[in-house]
């Protein structure tokens, strides 16, 4: 890829090939806008890297991205922060410990 424009489709595509990947490109969801971080890494663990990214037919973007998921799921500090994403997905009082109403009959 290094600079070069892709090929023009030749005569070896049929049309039902090329409609086919022309309706593929518009059911490929968008991905979520990410930041952009700068990473130096030593030459070994790169090529290593670069290794397991051509192996896997992904990029090592992603496999850094999911390295760093893997790393904070792991590091978790309590089970609040593991259930994080669901605090406030539930209704009901806020609080039940200062509603009475909701305590009436409670250890009896």
């Amino acid at each position: 890829m290094g600079g070069q424009l892709p090929r023009e489709p030749s005569a070896s595509y049929s049309s039902e090939r090329l409609a086919y990947y022309a309706s593929v490109a518009y059911v490929i969801p968008m991905a979520e806008p990410m930041r952009t971080i700068s990473l130096k890494l030593p030459e070994d663990l790169d090529r290593v890297l670069r290794k397991l990214a051509k192996r896997r037919r992904s990029t090592r973007s992603a496999l850094l991205r999911e390295a760093v998921e893997v790393l904070i799921r792991q590091h978790a500090n309590s089970v609040g922060e593991l259930a994080d994403d669901l605090a406030g997905s539930l209704s009901g009082p806020s609080d039940l410990s200062s509603a009475a109403k909701h305590l009436a009959g409670y250890g009896e």
